[in-house]
């Protein structure tokens, strides 16, 4: 008796559960990345036209390189030519919002879209 209502639980449990994760479609939305409208010492340009522009001026010498991206699923992949600088090249979409976010190493970036 023990085990056919472990097996009935077990049962309804995967039927309540199917199809509960969340849409991957997130789909990036072109412009200016970064922490406020005004002055943001790291920002991600997005161009309609696939091109972006990168600029940190958190580090020494300040980082400015421009490329071309492309969305990967729930990602933005950033690609420069030629340039051997280390940049936050993978972006993750945030479902919840116009944010995009990254990590390399221990540093984190959360961008929000601002223009």
């Amino acid at each position: 008796m023990k085990k056919l209502k472990l097996i009935a639980i077990v049962a309804l449990a995967a039927v309540a559960f199917q199809g509960t994760e969340k849409s991957t479609s997130v789909t990036v939305v072109p412009g200016i990345y970064g922490v406020n409208a005004g002055y943001s010492e790291v920002k991600v340009r997005l161009n309609e036209d696939k091109s972006f522009r990168y600029t940190d001026r958190t580090v020494k010498p300040c980082i400015d390189i421009t490329g071309i991206w492309k969305q990967e699923g729930g990602k933005v992949r950033l690609e420069t030519q030629g340039r051997e600088i280390k940049i936050f090249d993978t972006w993750k979409l945030d479902e919840d919002c116009d944010c995009i976010k990254s990590r390399k190493g221990l540093t984190w970036r959360r961008l929000c879209l601002v223009k």
